[in-house]
């Protein structure tokens, strides 16, 4: 009975407010062989949680954009909870480095957020004691909360890998998690949070000129980066206690208010030669089973340093306009009286690009007004009375061509959507000459371009 009972369960859902059964082989099918009925609705709402609330709000000083856009949700001082467009732009930057790192050999994973207080040494740490929370049990400190990871990553190798060989070095880790500071001075406009996202690389070496070699390809990969966002930036030798490091500061202004840059650092590398070695007595076996010991470098990226200085540096009085790589969807798609929106919407995710497809119960220009504020790249608006010019001049076209082939590298196919449509049965060729009205954010025209011209000029 007992048997039989769980391959039900396997097998079917009970839904309990329709008292149906729905088999899960036939529902996976809806998906493999492509269904025109997901979702079930619109995610436009959820989407753009908060949007309704920031309207009101202009873009015309300098104060802390992330404020005046639903991005993030402040609840106290230094703590904030991520919306679902910030989460969209925030995986969009995360992954321009899993992909630049897997180049350079880097694997990922992810280390606890609650650290024994035994883990954590005084070895030449990044991060002060007295920046680290605690966390007390039964009246007794024994734990902290996650602000840097030296430590963690040392004694998981020396459990993993001891012993350990010089042809299992170097060893490239990193992860893209939580930290915290007790800081006691929070900056929200610096970005001097309690809690906050960071990319944290850490590589192991058995020699000084492989940790230097490894130290100079990283630094070159961060730097290649902030210049594929187009950041401005400095890279700035800030060497102390012995430890050689570059600190990365970017370039930190409004668009409303040159007059008032500043830089952030948005970065830190560092190269401990063999301090943690000589803490963790972790070695590696050369020949004749003589031991030495092993190099280590970190290197740290904010990501949610990245996320303010992008929102900031690209604004203007209608809201964000950032490049079409980092940007929350690709398109946008408002559909004023036609039925095609939906169908065009759905080729669209199946060729790999994310979409907005705005349903609302609003008006279109309060929809295309929303969709400039969160900076998405492509708005169109399908209907039958269109305004805007004939066509896109020879530059704007290539500038549009050129950002639309960079994102597509580090994008195309990459989201839940383009799972969920791979395999729809939506042909776009039956919608190549639908005219649509085309809003670039980069341009303050609107133009006039059908489907399949659209298609070329995205690159698709």
């Amino acid at each position: 009975m007992y048997i039989i009972l769980l391959l039900f369960y396997y097998f079917y859902i009970i839904d309990i407010h329709g008292y149906k059964y729905t088999n899960l082989y036939t529902h996976f099918n809806y998906y493999v062989k492509g269904n025109n009925n997901f979702p079930l609705k619109s995610h436009v709402n959820s989407e753009l949680l908060g949007i309704l609330n920031r309207r009101s709000n202009t873009f015309n000083t300098n104060l802390i954009l992330t404020d005046k856009l639903p991005i993030s949700s402040k609840l106290s001082s230094g703590i904030y909870t991520t919306l679902p467009l910030g989460h969209r732009i925030i995986n969009r930057i995360s992954n321009i480095f899993n992909v630049e790192l897997y180049k350079l050999g880097a694997v990922q994973l992810s280390f606890p957020l609650l650290n024994p207080d035994n883990v954590v040494s005084n070895t030449g740490n990044t991060v002060g004691d007295s920046e680290l929370f605690k966390v007390s049990r039964n009246g007794s400190l024994e734990y902290r909360l996650s602000g840097t990871c030296e430590d963690l990553c040392n004694v998981v190798l020396k459990n993993e890998l001891t012993p350990l060989s010089k042809l299992q070095l170097p060893v490239l880790l990193y992860q893209i998690n939580t930290k915290f500071r007790d800081e006691l001075r929070v900056n929200e406009g610096k970005v001097r949070l309690r809690e906050f996202l960071m990319l944290d690389l850490y590589s192991l070496h058995s020699s000084e000129q492989c940790s230097d070699s490894t130290y100079s390809l990283v630094l070159e990969c961060f730097v290649n980066i902030l210049r594929l966002l187009g950041l401005q930036f400095t890279t700035l030798n800030c060497n102390r206690n012995n430890i050689f490091s570059h600190e990365l500061r970017v370039q930190h202004s409004n668009n409303q208010d040159q007059n008032s840059n500043t830089e952030l650092e948005v970065g830190h590398l560092f190269k401990f030669g063999t301090r943690y070695s000589d803490t963790y007595g972790l070695e590696y076996e050369v020949s004749g089973r003589r031991r030495e010991k092993l190099y280590m470098n970190s290197y740290g990226i904010g990501i949610n340093r990245l996320l303010n200085v992008l929102i900031n540096n690209y604004s203007d009085e209608f809201g964000i306009k950032l490049p079409q790589l980092v940007a929350p969807y690709d398109i946008t798609i408002i559909d004023s009286t036609t039925k095609d929106g939906w169908q065009i919407s759905r080729g669209l995710m199946k060729k790999g690009l994310t979409v907005l497809y705005d349903d609302r119960n609003d008006t279109i220009k309060n929809k295309l007004l929303d969709s400039k504020r969160i900076g998405i790249p492509h708005i169109l608006i399908l209907g039958n009375s269109l305004n805007g010019k004939n066509r896109l001049n020879k530059k704007l076209w290539e500038s549009i061509n050129e950002n639309c082939k960079i994102s597509n590298y580090y994008n195309l196919h990459r989201g839940v959507e383009n799972i969920m449509y791979k395999n729809d049965n939506i042909n776009l060729n039956n919608y190549s000459n639908v005219l649509m009205e085309y809003h670039p954010r980069t341009a303050n025209s609107s133009y006039i371009i059908n489907l399949s011209n659209f298609l070329k000029l995205l690159n698709i």
